[in-house]
């Protein structure tokens, strides 16, 4: 037996390690099975055998099929052959174990050549798996999602495998191939498709609550390397970061297991009497030589096929499997969000994250005011994600107790005059109407912020006036003592000049004077161009005694909902049309088409004086 190479890596048998493996006789290429029939005959081989003796060199041909072929279809099979082969010779304990000790003469060389077939079986075993790992990056995405499918399926079958290993039997999570996997995943140069991220996530990440523990632990230990910090490892991340929607809030909801179910009792320690004992040679019990597969016997402490052992640390001797306690899936999403958030993103990736924190992330951590120190960094980085950080840093003032005192007069001064161009303005605008809803805010506070946005209206486009209006107005009802920005009792003689004591460029809101000002602006809108506009200012003309407006209706307004709002009104009359003017009259306004009959000395002249008026009106070049 040799081990240069894969296609070199031919098994003998154990009997007669030094003969060779003679060539096949050639067939004709009219009798030659078919590539997916030669697959089928391999496969049978390699499942329905179950000595101990069994060929299992059609591994080698089946990895060779795999690479020869050209078809997807071929490729697949190939790997779902190799998949059922690895199953069988997992479940009778060729792949892991160790060797059986025969009390015989020859226990020494039986020992030997069972342990080079282990060896053999084990080297392929990992350039199987090594073959799967490298499809998950596969542009191709039928390959990739049968990679995926089988590597999920081996995870399981061997986590049962070595589960059943331990004395007594217990919860084995095989954390060699899951790291694998998940650097696969995260890491590889070439990042996975979309449809194999999604696949990986709403059928394994989010359906089940051992997947879920073991990847964010994945993640803790690969965010913490710095050859990881890739611009691929963090948008994998933050996107399966992002679908993670199905985090437990109750112990009981932990109850989906893909690699076997957690005992639900602590595991008792073996005691020092059970700790002394030896084997004896030869002191096997019938039972045990019964279920044994005659190559491997089970060991007390497993491995997986690299040396490594596998995770089984969670069994504790004191509560509960630690995959069973929302205490330990909190401690590592907390750990995951906190290495991942250190890693150095963007951007572009810290909105992508501020819009989802308040919401998938806070309600989740052990700490929420770990987050502190981030939420306040963006917060001093301006602009969209100063105003995206906002949600996330109130949700800790309101809901855990967090001191900020500074948080209404940095809200006050985010909002500027690009605030109402923004994409997220929508989102803007709810999060100030949460935050100035307590009635226990000064009414200058919130003076300032309703002058800021009548104000901010001058330069506003029409969707975001819209929205302004009504918020202003829920204000008022909400704090009466607004009321005399609108109604002043204060007389101003006609001729005096108004001089507004609002100073716009003062960054503390309570010094503003903006509760000293009035909302002319506001009333200027009463002769906007816009419909919608100039018929939404009147409401400030009359009595309020309407309800407070439903901020909903009026978020999300853009120029194409206005347009639909305008074309789609019915008409109560009909608008008056002018009659056909008369043939000099059109003349008159075209002149140059005068010109192009015989020469018209009048057309020319009102050429020259007054110009062809429509055609200079619909010259827009």
């Amino acid at each position: 037996m040799s081990h240069k190479g894969v296609k070199s890596r031919k098994l003998a048998s154990s009997r007669a390690s030094s003969s060779k493996i003679t060539p096949k006789a050639s067939t004709s290429a009219a009798s030659a099975p078919s590539a997916l029939e030669r697959i089928s005959q391999l496969e049978k081989k390699l499942t329905s055998s179950t000595s101990k003796n069994a060929d299992l060199n059609p591994l080698v041909d089946l990895l060779d099929t795999f690479k020869e072929s050209k078809k997807v279809k071929t490729k697949v099979a190939a790997l779902n052959a190799l998949h059922n082969a690895f199953t069988v010779l997992i479940t009778q304990g060729k792949v892991i174990g160790k060797v059986r000790q025969q009390a015989d003469d020859q226990a020494d060389s039986k020992a030997e050549a069972l342990l080079a077939v282990r060896e053999w079986v084990k080297g392929r075993w990992s350039d199987y798996q090594a073959l799967l790992c490298s499809l998950l990056s596969s542009p191709e995405p039928a390959l990739a999602i049968a990679s995926l499918t089988i590597l999920m399926s081996l995870l399981k079958t061997n986590s049962l495998h070595l589960s059943e290993l331990r004395n007594p039997p217990g919860y084995v999570f095989d954390a060699a191939l899951w790291k694998r996997i998940v650097q696969a995943l995260l890491c590889s140069p070439q990042t996975p498709t979309s449809e194999l991220q999604a696949e990986f996530v709403n059928k394994y990440l989010n359906a089940y609550d051992d997947i879920r523990f073991y990847f964010l632990k994945s993640v803790v230990e690969l965010g913490e390397t710095s050859a990881n910090m890739t611009d691929g490892f963090r948008s994998t991340t933050l996107f399966m970061l992002e679908q993670l929607t199905t985090m437990p809030t109750l112990d009981e909801h932990l109850n989906a297991f893909w690699a076997g179910e957690p005992s639900l009792k602590a595991r008792k320690p073996k005691s020092s009497r059970q700790h002394g004992k030896k084997r004896k040679r030869g002191g096997a019990s019938t039972a045990e030589l019964d279920t044994s597969t005659g190559i491997f016997d089970d060991s007390d402490e497993e491995e997986s096929d690299d040396g490594s052992k596998s995770d089984s640390k969670p069994e504790k001797v004191s509560g509960l499997h630690e995959l069973r306690t929302l205490h330990a899936h909190r401690k590592i999403f907390s750990s995951a969000w906190r290495t991942f958030l250190a890693t150095g993103l963007n951007e572009d990736e810290i909105k992508r994250v501020l819009i989802m924190l308040h919401r998938q992330v806070l309600p989740h951590l052990l700490e929420p005011g770990m987050l502190v120190d981030f939420l306040a960094d963006c917060t001093d980085y301006g602009g969209t994600v100063a105003l995206l950080a906002l949600n996330g840093l109130f949700t800790l003032i309101a809901r855990h107790g967090l001191e900020y005192p500074n948080f209404f007069r940095k809200l006050y001064n985010l909002l500027d005059e690009e605030a109402l161009h923004v994409r997220y303005r929508p989102r803007f605008m709810r999060m100030l109407d949460t935050f100035l809803s307590s009635p226990l805010l000064p009414v200058a506070m919130v003076a300032a912020f309703v002058k800021r946005l009548a104000r901010l209206s001058l330069q506003a486009p029409p969707a975001a006036i819209i929205t302004i209006m009504p918020f202003t107005y829920n204000q008022m009802k909400r704090h009466p003592a607004l009321m005399t920005m609108i109604h002043s009792a204060e007389v101003i003689e006609a001729d005096a000049i108004y001089q507004d004591p609002y100073r716009p460029d003062e960054s503390d809101p309570l010094l503003s004077g903006a509760a000293e000002s009035s909302l002319w602006e506001l009333a200027s809108m009463r002769r906007h161009f816009h419909p919608s506009v100039s018929t939404l200012a009147k409401i400030f003309e009359e009595a309020f005694t309407k309800p407070n407006y439903n901020m909903e209706d009026f978020y999300d307004h853009t120029y194409t909902t206005l347009f639909e709002t305008e074309t789609s009104r019915p008409l109560k009359k009909a608008p008056a049309l002018a009659g056909k003017p008369a043939d000099e009259d059109w003349t008159y306004l075209l002149p140059s088409t005068r010109l192009a009959s015989a020469n018209d000395e009048e057309a020319q002249l009102a050429l020259e004086t007054k110009g062809d008026i429509v055609s200079q009106l619909w010259r827009f070049a």
